[in-house]
């Protein structure tokens, strides 16, 4: 055996898990991130928040209730969760592009951190469109990558063989995983790269969602469509999210979809963890774009079936809503007032899967200023062991 050469590949693997697990880089980061265009960023800023959130996740206290939040830009603007619970440590890990492909190759990780409840947001749109490799989301699992490949068949891992050997390096070396991180807050600034009017940057440094733009889904009367999200919309509708929505459909891409939701839920409950699925909205005009006729009653029926088989929970838009346009920014994201009340509804639901119950509220001073925070009353045994329901 080349002893010298095993050595020092496992030096290089503890010294890049070791350089990560420090808080100071990734606050540094994000102070440098901050200082830049937020379109340019959306994703690594997401990224950097996913690791300080959950270092904050992993020192909650032992009486402390864990709850850990995941979905992709739909999450980050419909979840607003304030005030929060004394005894609550909640984390967001919520940004683009988050699919069923992320909360795969999250799983294993999630489950490290041990938390109460797991609550992801879901719908027809993250069910039923087709799988999307992009290496850049800050996700990785060696595990996950296998699995995929396995449910996809050799075709698929052909024509994905590239996205799917960065994504293989990503679930080994950190340094790689989170590169693009580090090209944004220190690499493209070094090499003297600077983004143009439009705010691209120079193609030799060009990333994985920094793709052309798509041309706008040949539907008839789209130019009415537009108008009619623009009424309500404060964000301008780009080609791009309507052809997200556009290719909402049946397909064998949505067995490859849940099956992926799937493995990733099996993780989390053999782990100990409750699972709570939040139907995500859409704006009532979205609704055009795809047979949600077709679509949705299949998500329902694959909902309940993991209710059945695992036991999770679920909050459908029966209970939620009902969502208006004015609920909407665009055709996907939440209004802030909407988001809160989404998050308010989303944290009852936490309450009683903990078995906890609210006995008052009390005021102490945040940031110079004052905050109301709901004290629990526990109804529960402590903490559970690692592994133990």
């Amino acid at each position: 055996m080349p002893w010298a050469a095993v050595t020092a590949v496992l030096l290089v693997l503890f010294a890049d898990r070791a350089t990560y697990r420090n808080m100071d880089l990734w606050t540094a980061l994000g102070a440098r991130l901050d200082l830049l265009p937020v379109a340019l960023v959306r994703v690594e800023q997401g990224i950097v928040g996913d690791r300080l959130g959950l270092a904050r996740l992993a020192a909650a206290g032992p009486d402390e209730r864990r709850v850990m939040v995941m979905g992709n830009s739909r999450a980050q603007d419909g979840f607003f969760f304030s005030p929060l619970p004394r005894e609550l440590e909640l984390v967001k890990v919520t940004h683009a592009p988050i699919s069923p492909l992320e909360v795969r190759l999250f799983a294993p990780e999630a489950a490290a951190y041990e938390p109460d409840v797991f609550v992801v947001m879901l719908s027809e749109l993250d069910t039923h469109r087709p799988v999307r490799i992009v290496p850049r989301s800050g996700f990785g699992s060696l595990a996950g990558v296998l699995d995929l490949v396995r449910a996809a068949g050799p075709r698929f891992a052909l024509e994905n063989r590239v996205k799917l050997e960065r994504l293989s390096v990503a679930s080994l070396l950190h340094t790689y995983r989170f590169r693009d991180v580090l090209d944004r807050a220190w690499l493209d600034e070094r090499c003297s790269f600077a983004p143009d009017k439009r705010g691209r940057f120079p193609g030799l440094v060009s990333h994985d969602l920094e793709e052309a733009p798509e041309p706008p889904p040949a539907i008839e009367g789209l130019d009415a469509l537009v108008e009619r999200f623009q009424e309500s919309g404060r964000r301008r509708v780009v080609p791009s999210t309507l052809n997200l929505i556009h290719a909402i459909r049946p397909g064998d891409h949505a067995a490859l979809e849940q099956h992926l939701i799937e493995g990733a839920l099996e993780i989390l409950r053999s782990a100990g963890c409750e699972v709570l699925i939040v139907e995500a909205p859409l704006h009532p005009v979205s609704y055009e774009l795809y047979d949600r006729a077709a679509t949705r009653p299949e998500f329902l029926a694959f909902v309940e079936r993991l209710r059945s088989e695992l036991g999770v929970h679920f909050l459908p838009l029966e209970e939620s809503g009902p969502f208006e346009a004015d609920d909407f920014e665009d055709p996907l994201h939440l209004r802030p007032a909407r988001g809160r009340e989404l998050g308010a509804l989303t944290l009852e639901r936490i309450e009683a899967i903990l078995g906890l119950e609210f006995s008052g509220e009390a005021e102490t001073p945040s940031g110079g200023g004052k905050r109301t925070e709901r004290k629990w009353q526990k109804q529960v045994e402590p903490r559970r062991k690692p592994g133990k329901r």
